[in-house]
């Protein structure tokens, strides 16, 4: 039997920045236009590369950290959790998500510790060719 690996697509998370613990931490919250929603601001596209979504993201920091879904999703139900991933389109962002953390069902306001510490580690670091600076 051959596999055709062209047919398997990758889903990506990209998020600007570098994921430190208290950065991750710090930066979960509520989505603004969408209550009830909680998590971390990324950017996803079924279908997208890391290359497309950071050109897509106008992002201003030198720095940009990925993953693969399920990469996340595995190391969130590795620690006890699962992964949350809702589609919260801005004007300027028509691919933004809301990554937001579970536990037993519950989706949480806050990020626990271990819970960033294993976001953090199974998200990868580059530069952010597309840098885009604000004026």
């Amino acid at each position: 039997m051959q596999v055709n690996l062209d047919a398997v697509v990758l889903e990506f998370i990209l998020r600007s920045g570098v994921p430190l613990e208290a950065t991750l931490v710090n930066n979960y919250g509520p989505e603004r236009g969408y209550p009830g929603v909680f998590g971390l601001s990324v950017l996803h596209h079924v279908g997208y590369s890391v290359d497309q979504l950071a050109q897509a993201g106008h992002f201003p920091h030198g720095r940009i950290s990925y993953a693969v879904v399920q990469q996340l999703r595995d190391a969130l139900t590795h620690a006890g959790y699962e992964m949350l991933l809702t589609h919260t389109p801005t004007a300027v962002l028509p691919d933004h998500h809301t990554l937001g953390v579970a536990r037993g069902g519950t989706a949480l306001q806050n990020l626990p510790s271990d819970a960033a510490q294993a976001l953090g580690a199974a998200l990868t670091t580059i530069t952010n060719a597309y840098r885009q600076r604000q004026p």
